[in-house]
């Protein structure tokens, strides 16, 4: 048997969709078969569907319209298997509508511009069919693939895409992304590992034209890393890629470092800081995971520096988070009248679009103003879905007692990581997705 989902209809003014499935047989023996249809998160109906085809004959072709509403902008994607087998025959389609609404898309990318596989078309093709709807591309050095990307602009307007250009600063000694500035920096500013004064004088000068500055894959591999007196001591950047996907999971040890520094800077204080999740990749089929996911008002470039600048949004390879503490909601801060213990109503809702929620976790930090590597970031609740409902949607309200100083972030690991599989089938990995803090301070 066959399965498509193909959009045939569209109303933008209603945002009504109309998205048809057709199943085909393919046996010499009539066929009886369950279809399975998941609906994304901010469609209506968000629902997962077992369609049953009974006595399908070979070439048969049957076909049943499905209407969703859609309130909001993004790209939604539905993901269709049959019953029984659905890693092996697992398909997806991608709706595409335009507004304000929650968006996906990659901060870190390579073309054929630097040391890239693939090209900036071939990039941009494959995180649309994957749902998402920008990528920076940031080559080793270089602007010199600006002017390709000036000639997608037009088209990305039709297409309700993002192109936006980018480079990576590649020293010997660490690797950063300024974004929102548009001019590369001499690599020899940085002369040696352990150089914070260096380091310190890179950042003021992207600051200074209002770029906004993360340190990249801090522990990626050790001939390249910033040492530890550049991550204890820096000043100014605005966050870390948490989970850099080029060569590891975020699970992996190396990303799990990165977790770690994250939450090191955000124990100091002096501001707040916002964890990245991007893909680096080096192909065509690695672009689109992980990625990060927020709400924006206009799907633009400033909007998404502004999510960047902000630390509104998610990484994932697949699963979705919602999550917020009183009337505040990720990347934001909670106020509360004093000093002492208040309690708070959190609120998590967790989406795995495959239904394999495996581990919701929480975890707390408080702010002590201590210069360290270490964190004092504690796992505060270990929630494990139960029953097929929960582990595609699981949903918990609680209250909890919080107090000035103190933030709050949420993991998630299901499965598989349904949007990096759809990218590669290779890349057969565990689900995986984090948000950025909340943090409780004093009115």
């Amino acid at each position: 048997m066959k399965i498509e989902l193909v959009e045939r209809l569209r109303n933008d003014t209603e945002k009504n969709v109309m998205l048809q499935l057709i199943i085909t047989g393919t046996s010499h023996e009539a066929e009886n078969k369950v279809v399975c249809v998941q609906s994304p998160m901010h469609s209506e109906p968000f629902c997962f569907s077992e369609i049953i085809i009974n006595n399908l004959k070979k070439d048969e072709i049957q076909r049943l319209d499905l209407m969703y509403k859609f309130e909001s902008g993004g790209r939604y994607v539905f993901y269709i298997w049959e019953k029984g087998s659905k890693l092996q025959t697992l398909k997806s389609a991608v709706v595409n509508m335009k507004g304000a609404g929650v968006y996906s898309g990659n901060t870190h990318s390579h073309s054929t511009y630097s040391d890239g596989k693939s090209t900036l078309e071939e990039n941009r093709k494959a995180m649309m069919e994957c749902g998402h709807s920008f990528i920076y591309a940031t080559d080793h050095n270089t602007t010199a693939h600006y002017a390709e990307l000036e000639e997608y602009e037009k088209k990305g307007i039709d297409e309700n895409f993002l192109h936006i250009p980018g480079w990576e600063f590649t020293t010997k000694y660490g690797h950063s992304i300024a974004y929102g500035r548009n001019e590369t920096v001499d690599v020899a500013k940085i002369p040696e590992r352990n150089n914070l004064k260096a380091w310190q004088e890179f950042v003021n000068e992207m600051n200074a034209t209002n770029a906004i500055v993360y340190m990249a894959h801090p522990y990626e591999a050790p001939r390249y890393e910033f040492g530890d007196n550049v991550l204890c001591g820096i000043k100014g950047i605005v966050g870390v890629e948490t989970w850099n996907g080029y060569n590891y999971h975020a699970l992996a040890y190396q990303n799990r470092k990165s977790f770690e520094i994250w939450d090191s800077f955000n124990r100091r204080g002096d501001r707040h800081y916002y964890g990245n999740a991007v893909s680096d990749a080096h192909t065509r089929n690695g672009q689109s995971s992980p990625y990060i996911k927020g709400y924006m008002n206009t799907l633009s470039k400033q909007a998404v520096e502004a999510m960047l600048k902000e630390g509104t949004y998610i990484g994932s390879n697949g699963p979705e988070i919602e999550f917020s503490l009183g009337d505040v909601g990720i990347g934001e801060t909670c106020r509360i009248h004093s000093g002492e213990f208040q309690k708070i109503l959190m609120k998590i809702n967790v989406f795995d679009p495959l239904g394999e929620i495996e581990m919701v976790n929480v975890y707390r930090g408080f702010v002590d103003g201590e210069y360290t590597v270490k964190p004092n970031t504690k796992k505060i609740f270990e929630f494990y879905p139960i029953g097929e409902l929960e582990k595609r949607n699981f949903v918990k309200n609680l209250y909890v007692d919080v107090t000035a100083g103190e933030f709050y972030r949420v993991e998630v690991v299901t499965g598989v990581g349904v949007v990096a599989y759809m990218a590669d089938v290779k890349r057969l990995e565990k689900g995986f997705a984090f948000t950025n803090p909340i943090w409780i301070d004093m009115i």
